[in-house]
Order: structure tokens, then C-alpha cells, then sequence
């Protein structure tokens, strides 16, 4: 299993996605895990995660632009984005740093065609398969499906 989940978020307000977010870094928390959230400037997550007070969580508050924070990926196990801007974000971290990422989706429709998600489908078509993601999506899966919160897609 992976020691450091890396989560990002870059939305304003707090939506279902947020909660979403909310909710899986307070049960990885319950496990064990240690998290960095990887929000922008004084986003909501940020300050209602920090009111939680949980153990081995750090916030990391980053303005725009938000590449200048690209590295921060290199630190991580794995990344986990469930917005748009953090799937690109996580997306290019793997591109540059090779860190495996996972996207979790509220919403049970298709993603968007633009230029940046078809580059995204073609680049993972040539993924290595990572062995500790298989366990990690069980774990996730197992959790996300029992609590019946989001789909997890992969």
C-alpha cells in the first residue's frame, strides 16, 4: 500500500466534489495514512479539513499560477485529483514526474472532449500498470462502494 496520498483540489467553494474529497481524506485518516491537501488560496476544503484537526494531514494553499506547484507531486505515493483542474494537474505530475494518480468522479457522466482529455486518453493508453494501484483501488472501491458516496473510475 501506498505511505502518502497527495490530494488536489483546486474548486473555490464547496460542492459535492469537495465533500466527496472531505470525506475520503477523513477515512484514509482513520487508517493511517499520511495526506497533503494541495488546495488554491483560501479555498473552503482547506479551512474546513484544517478544522477537523486530523492526524497526519498538511494543507498546502497555492495561488495561480498553479504549475509553479507541480513538484509538490514528486513527494507523493499517488495523487488524487476529483475536479478538473487537479485531474490535469495529476495528470501532468505523472507526465513529468511518473507519479501513478487516481480520479474519483461525483458525477456519473462522461468527461468532457477537449484538446487536453483526448492528449490524457492517448498518453494512457501507454501507462505502465503500477502493481500497488490494483490494491488500491480494491481498498478504495471497497470503501467508496460500502459508504455509496462516488464512483470510482478506472
Amino acid at each position: 500500500m501506498p505511505k502518502s496520498f497527495l490530494h488536489v483540489n483546486f474548486a473555490k467553494g464547496f460542492r459535492g466534489g469537495e465533500r466527496q474529497t472531505l470525506l475520503l481524506i477523513q477515512e484514509l485518516s482513520k487508517k493511517g495514512y499520511v495526506q497533503t491537501l494541495l488546495t488554491r488560496n483560501q479555498a473552503e476544503l482547506a479551512k474546513r479539513v484544517a478544522a477537523l484537526k486530523l492526524p497526519h494531514v498538511m494543507i498546502i494553499e497555492v495561488k495561480k499560477p498553479y504549475l509553479l506547484s507541480l513538484s509538490l507531486l514528486k513527494k507523493a505515493d499517488v495523487v488524487h485529483a476529483h475536479e478538473t483542474k487537479g485531474a490535469q494537474f495529476a495528470f501532468l505530475g505523472y507526465l513529468f514526474f511518473k507519479t501513478p494518480y487516481l480520479i474519483t468522479r461525483w458525477v456519473d457522466s462522461a468527461i468532457k472532449k477537449s484538446s487536453f482529455t483526448i492528449l490524457i486518453k492517448i498518453c494512457e493508453r501507454d501507462l505502465p500498470s503500477v502493481p500497488f494501484m490494483t490494491r488500491i483501488r480494491f481498498h478504495l472501491s471497497e470503501w467508496l462502494s460500502a459508504t455509496r458516496h462516488c464512483m470510482l473510475r478506472y
